[in-house]
């Protein structure tokens, strides 16, 4: 049984930059964020967000880098701004200061909050699920 194959998806990255933007997020640019589609993943998550580990940091002199990974099987389950919402949400665990490691949960992550910062990025509706799709061939 095949285990999560993972796809880089540059489109799911550029979005994930213009939100981050949008949200003011900071210490986050094209050297340091990427975005994933994730097929196989048997996680109730849609998506998730991974830090480079500290240790790997300091040892390497590595700047503080992220990935957003958005798990297919239960992607399709959202609607548009839902989708915007939830890729809010995984950059705003971005810490203030990037030094490494990600932002507890706290009232930042209140779905309602959430949904409202989602709302003014509706435009990127369509070229969301356009990347997502591209990145696993289109298949569904």
């Amino acid at each position: 049984m095949p285990g999560i194959r993972y796809y880089n998806c540059p489109g799911l990255t550029r979005i994930l930059l213009r939100i981050a933007g949008s949200i003011g997020v900071k210490g986050v640019d094209e050297g340091n964020l990427r975005g994933v589609v994730s097929r196989g993943s048997r996680s109730t998550a849609y998506a998730r967000i991974w830090a480079l580990p500290r240790p790997f940091i300091v040892a390497f002199g590595w700047r503080p880098s992220y990935v957003v990974e958005v798990i297919y099987e239960r992607w399709g389950r959202l609607s548009c701004e839902e989708k915007l919402a939830v890729l809010v949400h995984e950059l705003l665990h971005v810490p203030r200061r990037p030094g490494g490691g990600l932002r507890r949960h706290g009232e930042w992550s209140r779905w309602g909050r959430l949904l409202e910062a989602a709302r003014p990025l509706a435009s990127l509706c369509g070229e969301l699920e356009e990347a997502v799709a591209s990145c696993i061939g289109g298949k569904g």
